[in-house]
């Protein structure tokens, strides 16, 4: 995500979040858009797919911080049982 200019270019991307499970897809960059536009953190469940297809619930904290008069947001991301 680093690099894009702006969410509707991330979103554009061939493979945005393609990590992440369709259904968990919108509220993904919805709680992205609130951090990096509005500078809110937000905790959230998503369901990642793993490479080899299968998927596992985690946990993700989205916090935004800017550097260089850039924003920039952190993803901190756990397995949840």
């Amino acid at each position: 995500m680093v690099g894009y200019t702006s969410i509707d270019e991330w979103v554009q991307n061939e493979t945005p979040v393609a990590d992440v499970s369709e259904e968990d897809r919108s509220k993904v960059i919805e709680a992205y858009g609130a951090a990096s536009e509005n500078y809110k953190a937000s905790t959230i469940s998503a369901h990642i797919v793993r490479r080899d297809g299968t998927t596992i619930e985690t946990k993700i904290i989205m916090v935004p911080m800017t550097y260089k008069e850039e924003v920039v947001v952190r993803h901190f991301i756990s397995e949840e049982n």
